[in-house]
């Protein structure tokens, strides 16, 4: 017995590679994770859909629904051939598939991966962009979840199944975090169906669109300034580098420039003066970059380890908040 796993890809049928419409017209019985997809109408009459779409109005959470689904497809397939069906590729955006895999293989059941079409490629086809410079995907349910978003804003940012207002309207607040509030993006919907609409919009706008569903993705182009700690730390690489013939400070300049700029931001948060406090935390910050740019060079700490050391030392001491998050 076997599972075999299909990827519908994100649009009508004929969006389908030539293997999966293969598989799918040779299999009498389909269990698709939702009958919520353009293909569905377009495929052979004679193949009998199974929906686990009953499953999300039962569970309490996307996690319940996943693993309610993996269970009956597992059982299912102890005993007999089975084909799942899902959305887009088998391993874009689909927990069921991971989660699937792993299992299926505890229990010795064997798994063929049928790839599709993502929305991915599609939304970088309405936007005319090419996804090899940098490109980060997230999913809008996990992002709005973070109270700071782990993006850098230095690159562009595609967010996938964004699909309602509300969901667009929370993003707003985690994004705006890092990125301006007049920031331009995209929402992308339907991409590569009929239906296709791509709206220019501002970040804080986006929960205004009449257009969102389901099949919605979000779309950040990089900020044009440096705005991330690992573009400042490349900056900073490229004066220190030997083709720039920077003269690197000893270190009693090291320690001085410490020095001041520490005084002086203390006396810009005496002050409060905003713009002072700004403009000398990033001139702090740079010395920050500069020691451990310096000593990675002469084989010692990196500025990777001075981050570990600082956070693993935050959730020691707030260990507590943690230990609520993760129960």
């Amino acid at each position: 017995m076997a599972i075999t796993i299909i990827g519908l890809g994100p649009g009508s049928a004929s969006l389908l590679t030539r293997e999966a419409w293969d598989i799918l017209s040779s299999s009498q019985k389909v269990y698709f994770r939702t009958l919520e997809h353009p293909c569905i109408p377009d495929l052979p009459e004679h193949i009998e859909r199974m929906s686990f779409d009953y499953i999300y109005n039962r569970a309490e959470s996307f996690e319940q629904v996943f693993s309610d689904i993996v269970n009956e497809l597992l059982s299912l397939g102890e005993n007999e051939d089975v084909v799942y069906a899902v959305p887009g590729h088998p391993f874009i955006a689909e927990s069921s598939v991971t989660l699937l895999v792993k299992e299926a293989e505890k229990k010795n059941i064997p798994v063929r991966i049928v790839a599709g079409l993502s929305y991915v490629e599609l939304c970088l086809t309405a936007i005319q962009v090419d996804g090899i410079e940098g490109l980060q995907l997230f999913d809008a349910i996990e992002l709005e979840q973070q109270y700071y978003p782990s993006v850098n804003p230095d690159f562009p940012l595609l967010i996938g199944q964004v699909h309602c207002n509300l969901l667009a309207g929370e993003l707003i607040t985690v994004l705006t975090r890092v990125y301006p509030e007049n920031h331009l993006v995209y929402l992308i919907h339907s991409a590569g169906n009929t239906a296709q609409v791509v709206e220019s919009v501002l970040l804080d706008e986006i929960d205004l669109s009449k257009q969102i569903n389901h099949l919605t993705t979000l779309y950040l182009p990089p900020i044009t300034e440096v705005s991330s700690l690992a573009g400042l730390a490349e900056t900073v690489a490229v004066i220190c580098s030997p083709e720039a013939d920077f003269v690197l400070p000893d270190e009693q300049k090291l320690v001085t420039d410490f020095s001041t700029i520490s005084n002086k931001t203390i006396s810009a948060i005496e002050h409060k003066d905003d713009d002072e406090i700004c403009h000398n935390l990033g001139e702090l910050l740079h010395q920050i970059v500069l020691h451990a740019e310096i000593s990675s060079s002469d084989g010692g700490f990196k500025l990777s380890n001075v981050i570990a050391h600082i956070n693993s030392k935050l959730e020691s001491i707030h260990n507590q908040i943690w230990a609520d998050k993760n129960n």
